[in-house]
């Protein structure tokens, strides 16, 4: 999907702070374990998702209007 090599360590702080969420997470708070990701367009959401998916397993789906 992308051709050029990812850069950064933005992939590793987001899991990071994934690990956070996990041992803070409250069942008896929370409905479910989900995060979501809302930014503007271009701020290279997919390329996280992707990266984030060769590090973790992981199901990511996209919603968006069909124009």
């Amino acid at each position: 999907m992308f051709h050029q090599t990812f850069q950064g360590k933005a992939d590793y702080d987001f899991r990071a702070g994934l690990d956070v969420y996990r041992e803070i997470y409250d069942d008896r708070l929370y409905f479910g374990r989900w995060i979501s990701l809302l930014q503007s367009s271009g701020t290279g959401k997919s390329r996280l998702v992707e990266q984030l998916g060769r590090l973790v397993h992981s199901f990511h789906f996209y919603l968006g209007l069909i124009v």
